[in-house]
């Protein structure tokens, strides 16, 4: 039985940690634009928008695409995400799919670092990296697809806001089901007193690369094959976060603990490799990002204006 439905069309603000069991968050999601439907099952968030940002009305917006560097125009695509309400780490962890791997805060969907554009030498693939390609990105650091889904390949730095000393806040859910917090945390995993700060990538990159020249067009950090997880560097603390960029501890939402993934940016600001997640860390349905919402625009509008109506 549905125990919390709630649309959230309108700003809303973080409130007091809550236990872990059965968290729902839908007090965390929030677009004062666009319908973002969740709802909390005893085991499923479910997680109804149509991917547009709340700022996608802005005029700054509506002028900048398509542009040169992408001819694409965001688009209103109805998305229903289910995602584990009590998630599960997996054994092994998996690879992230191409297109949406995770979802934030404003009902805009979550990529991986590469890019649909790729080179091959010999057997080997080489993905762009959507990130240090630039391909169009608006302030936000978003853009959309051929279909016109807008979407984030790294921090989402419009959607939240980092205060100095306190542990970011929760910017969007994995898959995985998973939650994915902002670039801070506290400087020991198990420990919600310890001092916050920035959290850092294991993954280096690697300045040997050897399968294509380098050169100005072909420069270090074009690939995502170009990036490695320093295992070492891991072991010994030098760094934070695990292959999957997250880590095991208490948050503010969930203080008995919980794995959770990091938005990664380095000493100036501007986003680290992975950037999002690595990999899923938990139990997922690799097939969920390929499933659209199975109701039409109407519908979900519909339902959006009853909800508003309560």
């Amino acid at each position: 039985m549905v125990r919390n439905i709630v649309l959230v069309f309108f700003s809303c603000f973080l409130i007091s940690p809550i236990a872990v069991a059965n968290f729902c968050p839908k007090h965390l999601f929030s677009n004062t634009a666009y319908p973002l439907i969740v709802t909390c099952t005893d085991d499923t968030i479910t997680i109804q928008t149509v991917g547009l940002p709340d700022y996608g009305i802005a005029s700054w917006f509506t002028n900048y695409f398509p542009n040169r560097n992408n001819p694409n125009r965001p688009t209103a695509i109805n998305r229903t995400v289910r995602l584990p309400l009590n998630p599960i780490k997996a054994s092994n962890v998996t690879p992230t799919p191409m297109g949406p791997i995770a979802i934030a805060i404003n009902g805009v969907a979550l990529f991986n670092p590469k890019s649909a554009e790729t080179r091959q030498n010999g057997a080997t693939i080489f993905y762009e990296n959507a990130v240090t390609n630039e391909f169009g990105l608006d302030r936000c650091y978003g853009h959309p697809a051929m279909i016109g889904e807008y979407h984030y390949h790294q921090n989402p730095r419009c959607i939240y806001q980092d205060k100095p000393g306190k542990h970011s806040q929760i910017v969007g859910y994995a898959y995985d089901g998973f939650p994915i917090y902002g670039p801070q945390g506290y400087s020991v995993a198990t420990d919600a007193k310890s001092l916050v700060r920035r959290m850092q990538s294991c993954y280096k990159l690697n300045s040997n690369r050897s399968d294509i020249a380098v050169s100005e067009f072909n420069f270090l950090g074009k690939f995502n094959e170009d990036f490695y997880f320093a295992k070492e560097d891991y072991r010994s603390r030098n760094c934070d976060l695990d292959l999957c960029n997250g880590r095991e501890g208490p948050t503010p939402e969930y203080p008995n603990g919980i794995y959770h993934y990091h938005i990664t940016i380095d000493e100036n600001g501007s986003s680290a490799y992975p950037y999002i997640i690595g990999c899923y860390r938990g139990q997922v349905d690799t097939q969920i990002s390929r499933r659209g919402s199975s109701q039409n625009r109407r519908s979900l509008n519909r339902n959006s204006q009853r909800s508003q109506r309560r």
